[in-house]
């Protein structure tokens, strides 16, 4: 693909964003999604990057950026590419690790109870179920590591969408922070509660943003919630062997399923709202 003519670069927050035109650099001035003195900006020909106010044919046509002679109209945002989302997978990969981690626990379990039988007739009946569950729990834990990457990359995806527009977490940290020990619970608020919440203000602040997808933050909120809550029900159950929060637990950990799907199907809309959007630049 053929870069466009007089191709213009620009950098903010560690990360480098184009090739975009000059008519859409001055368009990001004149919307704030680039600052003036704080970002910068390169484009063929300049020995080095410089802040946008410094440059004086940014400055002077920024605030009227005309096109074909007609009047100024704001430029649509410069937009990094992302590659889309496939929901399908993911529900896919999650709605198979379920039933097989479960079931497989259970012949697993079931397969060493016959085994202990003092006067069995079985053979080896009971070693081979067994061996069977625990095969397909194996088969569960990899359908449910491998939905763990897919969430974890399509989060990524989602806000490395939304760099141009001041996001307040780079990628790599909303998405790497979550897998501190204790620390993940809290950092869940920042990483998909602070993303839905950076979004709102995206799409309700830009008029270019007017056939974004919805996204319900208060579903996040609830995830982040369910989320160490879940684990707290399951240790307690745990150490005192109550059937009561076992169900509980159990209750939990089926609501945070439901929570965490239905994040992800507006997360992988998001993201595909944004490629849609790129390939039609």
């Amino acid at each position: 693909m053929s870069l466009p003519s007089e191709s213009w670069f620009y950098a903010r927050g560690g990360q480098r964003y184009g090739p975009v035109t000059l008519r859409q650099l001055q368009g990001l001035l004149q919307q704030g999604h680039v600052h003036r003195d704080t970002d910068l900006v390169w484009a063929e020909g300049q020995e080095d990057w410089k802040p946008a106010s410094r440059i004086a044919r940014l400055v002077s046509r920024s605030a009227h950026a005309v096109v074909d002679g007609g009047p100024a109209r704001p430029a649509g945002p410069a937009l990094p590419f992302v590659k889309p989302a496939r929901f399908g997978v993911l529900l896919g990969l999650t709605l198979g690790a379920v039933p097989a981690t479960i079931g497989g626990a259970a012949l697993m379990a079931y397969g060493f109870a016959l085994s202990l039988e003092p006067h069995r007739s079985l053979h080896a009946i009971p070693e081979l179920l067994a061996l069977l569950g625990l095969l397909i729990t194996i088969a569960g834990c990899g359908l449910g590591l491998a939905a763990l990457v897919f969430s974890c990359v399509y989060l990524y995806r989602a806000w490395f969408a939304i760099q141009p527009f001041g996001a307040p977490l780079t990628p790599g940290i909303a998405v790497g922070y979550l897998f501190i020990p204790v620390f993940g619970f809290y950092w869940c608020f920042r990483s998909l509660r602070g993303w839905a919440h950076h979004y709102h203000r995206i799409v309700a602040s830009d008029p270019n943003f007017q056939a974004a997808p919805p996204v319900t933050s208060v579903v996040f909120q609830v995830l982040c919630v369910l989320l160490p809550v879940r684990v707290l029900l399951l240790l307690m159950s745990l150490a005192t062997g109550s059937l009561v929060l076992a169900s509980l637990a159990h209750l939990a950990s089926l609501a945070t399923l439901v929570a965490a799907m239905i994040c992800a199907y507006q997360i992988c809309t998001v993201i595909n709202y944004f490629h849609r959007l790129h390939m039609q630049a």
